[in-house]
């Protein structure tokens, strides 16, 4: 399983550079963040002016769905919650590294 995350000025277009692992881009011209899975490849992609924790929560949710749904487990039970804790555990991690080389500022 392959997850990409991706903070960006232009984070749609990183999505549609990514059209040939994660399926074509349909989507809006312009988002906060946007999660997708396409064929057992998921992606994070948020806005770096949107990168906020509620931003991170919503998207970490989604991808958190698209997950289990893949596997085909149940979404509301604990394994559910406890990927959803390791993938914003990674998902802080990743930012907060790419905040601290361009601002020394951190997430939570």
């Amino acid at each position: 399983m392959t997850i990409l995350v991706c903070v960006s000025d232009d984070p749609v277009a990183e999505r549609k550079q990514l059209s040939d692992k994660l399926g074509a881009y349909h989507g809006p011209d312009k988002f906060h963040g946007c999660a997708v899975e396409h064929k057992g490849k998921f992606g994070l992609f948020i806005d770096r002016k949107s990168l906020t924790n509620e931003v991170i929560a919503h998207e970490v949710y989604h991808l958190t769905q698209m997950i289990m749904k893949y596997l085909g487990a149940q979404i509301d039970n604990e394994p559910a919650a406890y990927l959803a804790g390791w993938l914003t555990q990674e998902v802080y991690g990743l930012c907060n590294k790419w905040r601290e080389r361009i601002s020394n500022k951190k997430l939570i």
